[in-house]
């Protein structure tokens, strides 16, 4: 599990049978709720955030700058293997 200030980032393996890259799911540090996930947008190739279907997530500067540190993290993790 990957920790930041505000959220964890939880590895739940493959995003598929036979893919490349990996899901994560997003935490709240503090409840443990999960309120999103990261996985790969080939159209961009690189990691991206998604929100779950039916689910408010409100978000300040910093939980959204933290989203972005991770997403950028993973992309380079899995480019430079």
């Amino acid at each position: 599990m990957l920790v930041g200030k505000h959220l964890q980032i939880r590895e739940e393996g493959l995003l598929k049978e036979g893919a490349k890259t990996n899901l994560y799911t997003v935490l709240v540090k503090d409840s443990y709720t999960i309120f999103g996930e990261i996985w790969w947008y080939a159209q961009w190739r690189k990691y991206c955030y998604y929100t779950l279907p039916n689910f408010l997530v409100v978000l300040d500067r910093e939980c959204l700058r933290e989203l972005a540190w991770w997403c950028e993290h993973l992309t380079l993790e899995h480019k430079n293997k």
